[in-house]
C-alpha cells in the first residue's frame, strides 16, 4: 500500500475554561447518580475532564478546551485517535459482520490476526489467545503464569492499574477499587515503581545502588512475603 500523509491532530492545547469546566462538574454530578459505584475515578473523590471529540493527538472536551493526548488514550490510540485508515477498516468491516460467536463459529480474520500475532513474537511463542479488553488480558496472563510456574502469588507495582475484574483487580493498587473486595483478591505483594525522577524511597540514582531493586528481591525472598512461594 502507497504511504499516505494523514492530518492526525497536530493542534497545541487550548483552554477555553479551567479544567474541568463547569459543563464537566455538572456531567460528573449527573453520572454520579446513574452509574455504579467504583465504575469511574468519580467514586474516589475526582472530577473528570469529559471528552467530547478526539482527532490524532487532540482531543476536546464539553467545554470546548483542546489537549494534547501524551498518553494515546491509554495506549489504545498509538496511531491517533479517529485515525481515516482506521475508521474506514471499522466502518467496512461492522457492514459485513459485527459479531461471530467466538470460538463456536470463528471468522476467516480470526484466522489471519492470530498468524499476524504470533509472527511478531519470538521464537517459542506461536499461539495467541484473542481478548476484548485490557481487563480479560490480564487475567489470562494470571492464568497463563500460574499454570506455567505452578506458583498462585504475583508481585506487582504500586500505583498500577491492570483492571477491574476480580484477577486484574488483584494486582490493581488503587483503593477505591480493592477495598470492597479485600477478602478475596489475595496471594498479591506491591512494591514501588523504580522511578528515579521521583523515588519513591527519597534516594538518589547512582548513590542509592539501585535500592529499589534490592527492595524487589526482598520483597521476594522474605518468609512471610506474599510471594514467597
Amino acid at each position: 500500500m502507497a504511504s499516505e500523509t494523514v492530518n492526525l491532530g497536530t493542534e497545541l492545547a487550548a483552554m477555553r475554561t479551567e479544567a474541568p469546566g463547569p459543563r464537566s462538574r455538572a456531567l460528573a454530578q449527573e453520572l454520579a447518580l446513574s452509574e455504579a459505584p467504583n465504575a469511574s475515578t468519580i467514586s474516589g473523590g475526582e472530577i473528570p475532564v469529559f471528552w467530547e471529540s478526539t482527532h490524532g493527538a487532540n482531543i476536546w472536551d464539553v467545554d470546548g478546551n483542546r489537549y494534547v493526548d501524551l498518553t494515546a488514550g491509554f495506549c489504545v490510540a498509538i496511531a491517533g485517535h479517529c485515525n481515516p485508515r482506521i475508521v474506514s477498516a471499522i466502518q467496512s468491516q461492522a457492514g459485513r459482520m459485527m459479531h461471530s460467536q467466538g470460538g463456536a463459529n470463528p471468522n476467516a480474520l480470526r484466522v489471519e490476526l492470530t498468524q499476524r500475532l504470533t509472527g511478531l513474537c519470538p521464537p517459542g511463542l506461536s499461539v495467541a489467545h484473542i481478548v476484548s479488553t485490557g481487563g480479560e488480558a490480564i487475567e489470562m496472563a494470571l492464568k497463563t503464569v500460574r499454570l506455567a510456574t505452578g506458583r498462585q502469588r504475583v508481585l506487582a507495582f504500586q500505583g498500577g492499574f491492570h483492571g477491574k475484574l476480580l484477577g486484574a483487580l488483584s494486582v490493581t493498587s488503587q483503593n477505591y477499587y480493592r477495598t470492597p473486595f479485600m477478602g478475596v483478591i489475595t496471594g498479591t505483594a506491591h512494591v514501588p515503581y523504580a522511578y528515579c525522577y521521583r523515588c519513591p524511597f527519597a534516594k538518589s540514582y547512582p548513590a542509592c545502588d539501585t535500592f529499589c531493586a534490592d527492595f524487589v528481591r526482598y520483597t521476594l525472598e522474605m518468609p512471610d512475603s506474599a510471594v514467597s512461594d
